[in-house]
């Protein structure tokens, strides 16, 4: 079978491998699309993400790596101890950019007919945005500025919509993905380059946002995030980082009582139980990793989580590499979602 591995910076390939066995918990399936994560997977390739330096966190740690997190096909078999999935299955669910892959069964969802393969690759990094949306404590009528119109800060400016913001505010440099913003009823689209931008912002949010999403992963977003929050508001890190942050905790951070949290990928894995005096046992986070993904893929099913915008390229997967370099070189500025064929 084919699948995609970086084997040292700058050099990605499709390749044949041997066919993987699914361990006792996982689903093997047969893939349809995948999705292109372009931030994580660009931080891989670039050989710039901090795991392959640090070597902390147990994963990704050194090459070759195998990209990818957005997988939609067809189960093909089902590991000994996986409940709730059959053969013939057609699922959204993590795994690797491969014409057969090994999904967590935890991390997979069936997916309802209303929804189509391509938009479901989008639940993944809609479970992740939705995530950060719950970890900026959003209030109903609360107001939220989204800084970074990729698919995730997209996604994450729907969330915090059907979160019950009052107000939400699009940030981005590219006039296009303002547009978009636009189609999708917020109640402002401001480039940080406008002369006028803090103004602008302060009117769209009743004098500066309750909730600032960062969602571009460049060290200067956390800046403008913490100048345009109102005081006593939350800024969430939703982006990922791979430089340092120079960040002068005595300017608006100190004299605004700013909160700043960090969103991290999906949410809490569900085996990370919690202890319940009442149950006398330890009971799993009500929004753990297979609640939210179920949850995103409901509100897509049921229409109220609209993707399909978002979607923007389609290639056969064999084109895999060269997509990298686009991306990598700036010639897909104008892309949101990529959608790989297998």
């Amino acid at each position: 079978m084919r699948q995609a591995v970086i084997r040292k910076p700058y050099q990605v390939v499709v390749e044949d491998v041997p066919e993987p066995k699914p361990s006792q918990d996982e689903l093997l399936v047969k893939t349809e699309i995948t999705g292109i994560s372009a931030g994580t997977e660009m931080a891989l390739f670039r050989g710039s993400h901090p795991n392959l330096t640090t070597e902390k966190w147990g994963y990704w740690t050194d090459f070759p790596v195998y990209p990818g997190y957005e997988v939609v096909g067809t189960v093909v078999e089902v590991g000994s101890q996986v409940e709730g999935f059959g053969v013939g299955d057609k699922v959204v669910g993590c795994g690797c950019h491969a014409e057969i892959a090994n999904v967590p069964s935890n991390y997979a969802v069936k997916l309802p007919a209303e929804i189509p393969p391509e938009s479901a690759t989008l639940a993944i990094l809609g479970t992740t945005t939705m995530h950060a949306v719950r970890r900026g404590n959003l209030a109903y009528g609360g107001s939220v500025a989204v800084i970074g119109l990729g698919v995730v800060g997209m996604l994450a400016l729907l969330h915090a919509k059907l979160a019950g913001a009052s107000r939400v505010v699009a940030i981005d440099l590219v006039q296009e993905r303002l547009n978009l913003a636009s189609s999708y009823g917020v109640d402002a689209a401001v480039s940080p380059d406008d002369p006028d931008f803090q103004r602008k912002i302060n009117d769209a949010t009743n004098g500066g946002a309750d909730l600032v999403i960062e969602a571009t992963g460049a060290p200067s977003a956390i800046v403008t995030a913490t100048q345009i929050a109102r005081v006593r508001g939350a800024v969430v890190i939703l982006g990922y980082h791979v430089k340092p942050v120079e960040l002068l905790f005595g300017d608006d951070l100190f004299h605004k009582e700013l909160d700043i949290r960090v969103s991290k990928a999906m949410g809490p894995h569900p085996s990370l139980a919690a202890p319940n005096a009442q149950w006398g046992a330890w009971v799993a986070p009500r929004w753990s990793v297979d609640q939210s993904l179920y949850e995103v893929v409901h509100l897509m099913a049921t229409g109220r989580l609209v993707v399909d915008p978002l979607i923007t390229h389609r290639f056969p997967a064999s084109e895999l590499p060269s997509i990298y370099e686009k991306i990598d070189s700036g010639e897909m500025k104008d892309a949101l979602q990529i959608i790989l064929e297998w």
